[in-house]
């Protein structure tokens, strides 16, 4: 006789089914669900930088591009396409203090070196005539952070007279010109001739960290310390000033010339540059040379 089959094995075969089945619906739903968040959001909504770019056309009824488009990186991509900065930034510059905002102190005395233009009591020729070569080499001394002595002094007094013949042609009576170029051309510094001499001129430009040399009559300076009266043409340093209405020089002119004071008034008076003769020194024009430094 046959054994009876019961359907036990069938009811739970059928609930394995209906376990799957139900396992399948989630399974798709969720991924349904992710696919209408992500074309919601779009890909947009990644912040990261190294988020990825779909190649997906979210309005497929959106017209074609032109055919004479420019053309792009990716023509799918929804990361807007930007241009580079191009402006060009000025290289920084130092800012050029005006000379009106200058404040001027109430006394100014720059340690400048000192050498007279005869270093070993010899004043005969060519020393006779360094005053103006005396002058730039105190300037040069002063800006190169150099000291001076005899020796020094004389050696470069020669060494500026030979420079000089090469280029004039001459070494005497140098013009506030000639001796600015001397300046520039010779030492390396930043010099210029001026016509704005005034008290007010010379102490701003001192302030302003610079040195001033000033041709003059050397008569007209009255200095005691001069010997004879053969002093046509002189040239002087100025340094600085002090509260009693004198301007503080280095005068190579006398062994007692460092630090020597003139009155303002007198230094204005006796101020002139070279004229090319003796007999018109007194009527050369008001003119003084600015020093500024290193170039």
């Amino acid at each position: 006789m046959a054994k009876k089959i019961t359907p036990k094995k069938t009811l739970l075969s059928a609930k394995h089914w209906i376990l799957f089945s139900l396992a399948l619906a989630v399974l798709f739903g969720s991924a349904g669900i992710l696919l209408s968040l992500l074309r919601t959001n779009g890909i947009n909504g990644f912040e990261s930088s190294q988020a990825p770019v779909f190649s997906v056309r979210e309005n497929a009824n959106a017209p074609a591009p032109a055919k004479n488009a420019p053309e792009t990186a990716s023509e799918t991509s929804s990361v807007p396409e930007t241009t580079p900065h191009t402006e060009e930034i000025p290289p920084a510059t130092e800012p050029v203090l005006p000379e009106a905002s200058v404040v001027i102190a109430q006394t100014l005395d720059m340690k400048v070196p000192f050498g007279t233009q005869a270093p070993f009591g010899n004043w005969d020729l060519p020393y006779q005539e360094a005053c103006e070569e005396a002058s730039a080499i105190m300037a040069a001394a002063f800006f190169q952070k150099e000291s001076l002595n005899k020796d020094a002094m004389d050696e470069e007094i020669l060494k500026v007279i030979k420079w000089e013949k090469s280029s004039f042609g001459y070494y005497e009576d140098t013009t506030a010109a000639e001796t600015a170029k001397m300046l520039r051309d010779y030492f390396g510094l930043e010099a210029e001739a001026t016509d704005e001499v005034t008290i007010d001129r010379i102490k701003k430009q001192l302030n302003l960290g610079h040195l001033v040399l000033l041709p003059a009559s050397g008569r007209a300076l009255n200095n005691p310390h001069f010997a004879g009266t053969d002093a046509f043409y002189h040239m002087i340093l100025i340094r600085g000033y002090d509260d009693q209405g004198h301007f503080i020089t280095n005068d190579p002119g006398t062994r007692r010339g460092e630090g020597f004071k003139y009155t303002f008034e007198n230094i204005l008076f006796a101020n002139h540059d070279w004229t090319g003769s003796k007999d018109t020194i007194d009527t050369g024009a008001k003119t003084m040379i600015v020093v500024k430094g290193l170039k």
